[in-house]
């Protein structure tokens, strides 16, 4: 009596494993591009919608479903720190961001820091995501990106503020640049515009080197000035210059 055996066809078989590992593949979630919803500037943590759909399901007609993932809560945000120095940035609703999941659960780190032990079997969990704000799409690049220097940049427009580092160059646009402390210049200062000493208080503004008058322009002292000069320049009774 013959024994009849089943063959396996090569390219169903083949169907089924890449199924199964596709099947595999789809519930591990590693890296997903988000939107931001809100952010906590208190906790640094934000509540993220992904950008991509998920498929639910698929009609035999080959028909997809798609439906958003459900909005990923308390996300971390990274800020770059180190000891007690950070940088902050104003993060807002619409903001793009890059989520990635953490392999185990993160409960009990974010809530008490250090080493701690998992209380769940959470792999790749959508509640274990942390978010990276920055990346952002082709309709939104950044039009006055600095390719050849370091730009930190705030606000757009007329109210914009911006510093530039470059090669032998600090650069700044500000509407007004305010300094508390002490400041000291090592090398020539130039300015282009008016330039007021504010004493008043206990303070006092001195100048203790040279002061060289450009030709064509005029040294003047408020009402009131006292001083000893050794050269005087005087218009119409006023003190207008003098070394």
């Amino acid at each position: 009596m013959s024994e009849t055996r089943k063959q396996f066809d090569p390219a169903n078989l083949t169907d089924v494993l890449d199924a199964w590992m596709r099947g595999g593949a789809i519930g591990i979630n590693c890296i997903q591009i988000g939107i931001v919803q809100a952010f906590n500037s208190s906790n640094q943590t934000a509540t993220v919608q992904i950008a991509l759909k998920q498929v639910k399901e698929i009609a035999p007609d080959g028909t997809r479903t798609l439906v958003e993932y459900p909005l990923l809560l308390q996300c971390p945000v990274v800020v770059l720190y180190g000891g007690a120095d950070f940088i902050s940035m104003p993060i807002t609703a619409g903001d793009n961001c890059l989520i990635f999941f953490n392999d185990r659960e993160i409960d009990n780190w974010f809530s008490d820091g250090g080493v701690q032990a998992p209380t769940s079997g959470r792999v790749h969990d959508l509640s274990d995501g942390i978010a990276l704000v920055g990346i952002r799409s082709l309709q939104n690049s950044i039009l006055t990106y600095l390719a050849n220097g370091i730009r930190l940049s705030h606000g757009a427009g007329a109210t914009g503020t911006r510093i530039d580092l470059k090669d032998s160059l600090i650069s700044s646009i500000a509407t007004l640049f305010e300094h508390t402390g002490n400041m000291r210049i090592d090398g020539n200062l130039s300015v282009v515009g008016n330039m007021t000493g504010e004493g008043g208080g206990s303070g006092n503004l001195q100048i203790i080197s040279d002061i060289t008058q450009t030709p064509g322009r005029t040294l003047k002292a408020g009402n009131g000035a006292t001083g000893v000069f050794n050269t005087v320049t005087v218009e119409d009774g006023i003190v207008t210059g003098g070394t």
